[in-house]
C-alpha cells in the first residue's frame, strides 16, 4: 500500500487546513501555537510508502561551547520522544524535527496524520522553549522528574486514541481529540 501527495492534501483540506503545494512534490501547512507560526512540511518517500512531516528550522544550533551541550540534549530528547526525531544540518546549523509515518501493509489513516500534526504543533514549542532556557541558564527545566510526569500525564490525557479502520479519505470521528485553537492563520 502507498499514498499520494494528492490524497494527503485532500485529507488536510478536509480537516480545514490551508495547504500550500510546490512543484517539487511537497506540501506544507502553517500551524499556529501561541504567538508563533509553525510550518509543517509533508514529503513522500519510497513511492508513497513513507510520509515524512518535517518542521524546518526548529531551532538554530549555536556556535561555541553550548553546541555540544545542546546536541546532547537533542539526543536525549530523541530517546525520550519515540515519535519525534531531531536532525541537524552541520553546514547551516539548522535543527529540524520530524515524524515519519510508514505506509506499508495498510493505508495511511486520518488518525495517524492528525496525531502527528498535533504533536508537532502543540508539543514542539514546549521543547523549543525548554531548550532555549537550557542554553540561557544551563539548566533544562524538563530534567525535573515532576515536570516530566506532569507533561506525560497531560499528553496522555489529551492525545487521541488510534481509531481502527480510519483510512485516508473516510469520515473520521475526532470528538475525543482536543481542539487546536488558532491553528489556521492567513498569510
Amino acid at each position: 500500500m502507498s499514498t499520494t501527495l494528492k490524497k494527503v492534501t485532500r485529507l488536510l483540506n478536509d480537516q480545514g487546513w490551508r495547504v500550500h503545494t510546490s512543484s517539487d512534490g511537497t506540501a506544507a501547512i502553517i500551524a499556529q501555537s501561541g504567538d508563533r507560526a509553525q510550518p509543517i512540511m509533508f514529503e513522500l518517500y519510497e513511492e508513497g510508502r513513507l510520509v515524512r512531516l518535517l518542521v524546518p528550522w526548529f531551532m538554530a544550533l549555536p556556535e561555541g561551547d553550548k553546541r555540544e551541550a545542546l546536541l546532547a540534549k537533542l539526543m536525549q530528547r530523541n530517546n525520550l520522544l519515540k515519535l519525534v526525531k531531531f536532525g541537524l544540518n552541520p553546514d547551516t546549523g539548522e535543527v529540524t524535527a520530524e515524524i515519519e509515518l510508514p505506509v506499508l501493509g495498510a493505508k495511511l489513516r486520518k488518525g495517524q496524520l492528525k496525531r502527528a500534526i498535533w504533536i508537532l504543533a502543540q508539543s514542539l514549542p514546549e521543547h523549543r522553549e525548554a531548550l532555549q532556557k537550557f542554553l540561557e541558564t544551563g539548566v533544562d527545566p524538563r530534567d525535573e522528574q515532576e515536570n516530566m510526569d506532569n507533561t506525560v500525564r497531560r499528553l496522555l490525557e489529551a492525545e487521541p486514541g488510534d481509531e481502527d479502520g480510519d483510512e485516508l479519505g473516510e469520515d473520521d470521528d475526532t470528538s475525543d481529540m482536543p481542539a487546536l485553537p488558532d491553528m489556521l492563520i492567513d498569510e
